[in-house]
């Protein structure tokens, strides 16, 4: 059995047996693959490209939850707001410039 992650959300997994080319759900999987839409495309879970979204998914996750404890859920919070904000304004370079000045 081959265990590949469903989401990087979650710590479910979906087992494929590489004999019989089945794949094994169990411990909340099915409900899981339900409430992502995922019932169908089962498959597409096995693929590499799936598999590195997924990665992607728990480094992001990892890496927010880090500065979560250094800065705690509040300030967390409006970090958040600010970094959608900044993400399009037309004049991003400028903000961070001048975020970044002491």
């Amino acid at each position: 059995m081959t265990k590949y992650k469903i989401s990087g959300h979650s710590k479910n997994r979906l087992d494929l047996c590489s004999s019989c080319d089945e794949a094994w759900v169990d411990g909340g999987e099915w409900e899981l693959l339900k409430s992502l839409k995922l019932s169908k495309k089962i498959p597409s879970v096995f693929t590499d490209s799936w598999q590195r979204k997924v990665r992607k998914e728990v480094s992001a996750n990892i890496l927010k939850d880090r500065f979560t404890t250094i800065f705690g859920e509040t300030d967390m919070a409006r970090l958040d707001d600010i970094k959608a904000w900044v993400k399009d304004h037309p004049k991003r370079a400028e903000i961070l410039f001048y975020i970044g000045k002491k």
